[in-house]
Formats: structure tokens, sequence, C-alpha cells
């Protein structure tokens, strides 16, 4: 399955907190952040970055053409560069 859209934690804050949000909804293309920017595994973690920063992500899909692989994610980096240079 190809990657249509991801759903985060600032999905929720900005899109779900208003009164009369309908929890029991699927996942639509409401309240799915559409087309993400993506990366793919062969980026380096500066290039990564830098996409996180002009898009203002938090979490970044990794994908092999289509396909996701993986999720990097803004606290996940903080953490490993901290547990690396004490």
């Amino acid at each position: 399955n190809a990657l249509s859209g991801i759903f985060t934690a600032r999905d929720v804050l900005t899109r779900c907190m208003g009164d009369g949000f309908d929890w029991d909804q699927a996942l639509s293309d409401f309240s799915l952040s559409v087309n993400p920017h993506t990366t793919s595994a062969d980026k380096t973690v500066a290039e990564a970055v830098a996409t996180m920063q002009q898009h203002h992500y938090r979490t970044l899909p990794v994908v092999e053409g289509s396909q996701l692989v993986g999720l990097i994610r803004l606290g996940d980096l903080l953490t490993h560069l901290a547990e690396a240079y004490p």
C-alpha cells in the first residue's frame, strides 16, 4: 500500500480538539495530513532534519518508492544525540 497520509499528535491538537469533533469517524482526508513530505533511507540525517525544519514536521515518513519503511521522529533524534554526546 502506498503512503496516503499521516496522522500525528499535531493533527490531534489542531484538527480534533474543537467542539463537536466526531471521534468515531474513520481516518479520512479531513483528519489525515495528505501527501506528506517524505525522505528515503539513503538520505543523511542532516537532510532529514532540514526537511523536518523546512516543513515544520516533528515526524517524517521514510519511504522506498511509495512504500512506508519507517518514521523519523525529532524527539528520537534528539535523544540519540544526547546519549551519543553526553
